[in-house]
């Protein structure tokens, strides 16, 4: 499959060969309004599709979070917030790191997994890594790398 001029510029997320009906999960901080960054409105359940995507590192165009919930650094006003989702991608070339240091990605669609506090995300992201639709790098993070988990950060 040929990929276009515009996309190949940008890093595309590549973790395995064969990409076919395999999903990364994606830990996303909504606002009180339940917006993310660009102003996408988040359900609590279901399917979101970005309506302006671009394919390049602007995070007004597309659903952005960190993918398995592995960052080195989040806000802490923001821990204690309910306003977190797990949304459900496909790992695929709308898949688009748009910041390696803080591990934040930006898809064009994606399903909301879960929604609550970051604890509640980072366990359900826990007891879902092992799940064989999602690619083989997820069952390799430790517990601990995941925000929000009981020993993240220590």
């Amino acid at each position: 499959m040929r990929i276009s001029a515009t996309r190949e510029k940008y890093k595309i997320c590549r973790f395995i060969g064969n990409t076919k009906k395999k999903y990364v999960l994606i830990f996303v901080y909504l606002n009180k309004f339940l917006r993310d960054i660009a102003g996408n409105l988040y359900p609590l359940k279901g399917y979101i599709k970005c309506k302006k995507f671009t394919y390049n590192e602007d995070l007004r165009y597309g659903l952005s979070g960190i993918l398995w919930g592995k960052s080195r650094n989040v806000a802490y006003e923001r821990l204690d917030s309910y306003n977190w989702r797990v949304i459900r991608s496909e790992n695929n070339e709308d898949l688009i790191y748009v910041d390696s240091f803080y591990n934040r990605v930006k898809v064009k669609r994606a399903m909301v997994m879960h929604y609550g506090s970051v604890h509640s995300c980072a366990k359900y992201m826990i007891n879902n890594k092992y799940n064989i639709d999602y690619v083989e790098k997820a069952r390799r993070i430790k517990n601990y790398e995941i925000m929000g988990s009981v020993k993240w950060g220590k």
